[in-house]
């Protein structure tokens, strides 16, 4: 009975060492960026995606990313890391500590939020650069792969010829672990897949079996296209229940090339084995299988991986099998500020927005500007809120305003207002956003539209589709696709599309068909799953739409009107209602399922597709670059004082702490005052945009405060 061999993570050569906790791992590969600016040493089973002036480095187990980029320095190593701590909004309190790395001058710096932390090396690269490594993630895995990343960092080498001197590699390289390049194309004979090889390895196929051997012929790998049902690891694991195999013999779960993936490793003498399972979608697996001697496997694992990353379907289409999304190209890290849920409530009979915390303990009215106010979207980067909301003059028009995520004087963006609600998605470096409306006849139903964040640039993209649904669009965190939903032309059914930013390339992801009108998408912030409603239930699927998961069943009789993810992805969010309530609640729930819970908001109702969860950084303010236009609405108050909390301060409904108390105010979060108060307790008190009270000691003054208005309680 043949052996099999088991994986235990993405890209693993081979190195048959398990343990839990990592030292520093030896560099045995070399990543170079795209522009060739620099290159960095990385270790096997570790991966790697490249771009002008940056290489990300993915953790064996996918489950932390770096990004190593090369920026100009000024100062010293130690202010360029400072400078990245205040630019994530961590404390002035956090130590920087200087240190050779890689016979280089350096500095470190982590910062620990919640379960997750913040961890930035810096390295000076000579000829007035530096080389930064910056990784947000799970604290323990953070600690885990520290070492190995201060290594990666000193291994840094600066191309040849530009007057830097380059650290020497604290491992030689092994061309045998890099894997060979793929520089030929197969395609099966029917057209349903390609996939890429080099150029010496012969490839033998019969039938359905593809046969791929390695130059010297020491190593044959068995590749077939069968029909998926379950997951990787289920059918990986079927598999493997036919071979005799030690009882600690593991099947781990993995991406490879974006995709849900199995690997299975086992060793016996000189003889090894390689079993690889990947969902390629619509029901398929890829099936990788591979039983060769030892040294043969271990030599050319890296290039079967590549080679299993590199199919297609269908052939030739220039994408991967469905387009995916690289959490390791992410542009924007978490951000540091308050977890802040917006959702639109009744109030003077107008859906205007409010926010609050994820307890319900601190409900706050956003907007008030006697107009109904929809479709809210968190910029990635926390300083701002973008949302649709009626015209003054025309209740059916609808324009798009941002205003600062802290709260404060909203900015209209758009010049011409559209007929329908259609949704708004923000570009993941917080510089763009997309948004859909229907402006004229010609537009045949919603358009897509883009413009910057100041209102600037603002343009109509070339969009191959009709009957575009209002309420999905949403921009991946990679930046490299957003979704919607529509009829493409040409196409006989209504179907959720993936597309590139600037419209190009629509494509059905065949996961998720089909789809009604009314459904809601959301990527994860991670970008490695999706979250999906038909309006009665949820779903949870990998990011291609393979592995549903039903977490809210649409038997139990919801009625689901907006989602959205938690800011770390372990949560979401929905506007639902369910029998025998009659009116919208706010609703959380884990992503696998569990805890579900209400959110208690009072008396408030939610309204219908109103509902954004996001972090509200530290200190957002009003966009600096922003022009200046008009304000949404005259009657809003002109701010000539705002405030700012020092710490979290108590809101009460009067000046004084004898009124009763009316939420909290977040440190650092921005409010306008629009009258002031001295109150029994001899302090001056502070009356904010929506009514409450916040005592002045307690805040941060900004503007002429002195000539508030005195008003009474």
């Amino acid at each position: 009975m043949r052996k099999v061999l088991i994986v235990l993570s993405v890209l693993l050569s081979l190195s048959w060492t398990f343990a839990v906790t990592r030292a520093q791992e030896a560099l045995t590969q070399t990543v170079t960026a795209d522009d060739g600016s620099f290159s960095i040493m990385i270790p096997d089973g570790w991966g790697a995606t490249t771009d002008v002036g940056r290489v990300s480095v993915l953790n064996p187990d996918a489950t932390t990313s770096t990004n190593f980029v090369i920026q100009d320095l000024t100062g010293s190593v130690k202010d360029a890391v400072g400078q990245l701590l205040a630019h994530y909004g961590a404390p002035a309190s956090v130590e920087i500590s200087e240190q050779q790395i890689g016979g280089r001058s350096g500095a470190l710096a982590q910062y620990a939020d919640g379960n997750r932390s913040l961890d930035l090396i810096g390295v000076d690269a000579g000829g007035g650069k530096v080389l930064l490594a910056i990784t947000y993630a799970a604290s323990d895995a953070v600690t885990q792969i520290h070492p190995t990343l201060v290594a990666i960092a000193g291994s840094y080498q600066s191309p040849p010829g530009s007057g830097s001197s380059a650290a020497a590699p604290t491992t030689a390289p092994d061309s045998s672990t890099q894997g060979d390049a793929l520089t030929q194309t197969y395609t099966a004979a029917d057209g349903s897949y390609s996939f890429m090889y080099p150029a010496d390895w012969p490839v033998q196929v019969d039938g359905t079996n593809i046969s791929i051997l390695t130059p010297d012929a020491s190593m044959s790998a068995n590749f077939q296209v069968l029909p998926l049902a379950g997951s990787a690891k289920d059918a990986l694991t079927t598999y493997l229940a036919g071979f005799n195999h030690p009882d600690n013999v593991q099947v781990s779960d993995l991406q490879l090339g974006g995709h849900p993936a199995a690997l299975a490793q086992y060793v016996e003498g000189d003889t090894s084995g390689d079993i690889l399972v990947v969902d390629s979608g619509s029901g398929k697996m890829l099936q990788m299988v591979v039983y060769s001697p030892t040294d043969a496997v271990e030599k050319a694992h890296p290039t079967l991986l590549a080679i299993a990353a590199s199919f297609q379907s269908p052939a030739g289409g220039g994408a991967a099998i469905v387009p995916t999304v690289d959490a390791s190209t992410a542009i924007v890290p978490a951000v540091n500020g308050v977890s802040t849920i917006a959702f639109g409530s009744y109030d003077r009979g107008y859906a205007d927005l409010f926010t609050t915390d994820p307890a319900g303990t601190n409900v706050t009215q956003f907007t008030q500007q006697q107009l109904s106010a929809l479709q809210p979207a968190f910029s990635p980067d926390g300083t701002m809120l973008a949302y649709i909301a009626n015209t003054p003059t025309d209740s059916q028009s609808y324009d798009v305003f941002v205003a600062p995520a802290g709260g404060g004087e909203a900015r209209k963006l758009t010049a011409q207002p559209s007929t329908d609600r259609g949704a708004v998605a923000w570009s993941p470096d917080s510089k763009q956003l997309l948004f859909l409306a229907t402006r004229s006849a010609d537009d045949k139903g919603n358009s897509l539209y883009e413009i910057n964040a100041d209102g600037s640039g603002e343009q109509k993209l070339a969009l191959d589709a009709q009957a575009v649904n209002a309420f999905v669009l949403d921009w991946s965190p990679d930046g490299q696709h957003i979704a919607l939903m529509a009829f493409p032309n040409g196409g006989p059914d209504y179907a959720l599309l993936i597309a590139n930013p600037d419209g190009s390339g629509l494509t059905p992801i065949p996961g998720f068909q089909p789809v009604q009108v009314g459904e809601f998408f959301r990527w994860s912030p991670d970008g490695q799953h999706a979250l999906i409603s038909d309006t009665s239930s949820l779903t949870v699927t990998s990011a291609d739409g393979s592995a549903p998961q039903v977490i809210l069943d649409k038997s139990a009789g919801w009625t689901i009107s907006g989602v959205d993810w938690s800011p770390d992805g372990t949560q979401i969010a929905f506007a639902g209602l369910k029998s025998p309530d009659t009116a919208l609640g706010l609703y959380l729930i884990n992503a696998d399922g569990s805890n579900l819970q209400k959110v208690d908001l009072g008396a408030r109702e939610v309204t219908f597709a109103a509902l954004a969860w996001g972090t509200v950084a530290s200190g957002a303010a009003a966009p600096t670059e922003a022009p200046a236009v008009e304000p949404t609405t005259a009657s809003a108050p002109a701010a000539s004082c705002t405030i700012a909390a020092k710490g979290t301060a108590n809101l009460r409904g009067g000046p004084g702490t004898t009124f009763a108390k009316a939420g909290t105010l977040a440190a650092g979060v921005t409010q306008s005052v629009t009258g002031q108060a001295q109150g029994a307790d001899g302090f001056v008190w502070y009356q904010l945009d929506g009514g409450n009270w916040v005592r002045s000691d307690l805040v941060n003054s900004n503007g002429d405060c002195a000539s508030v208005p005195t008003v009474s309680p």
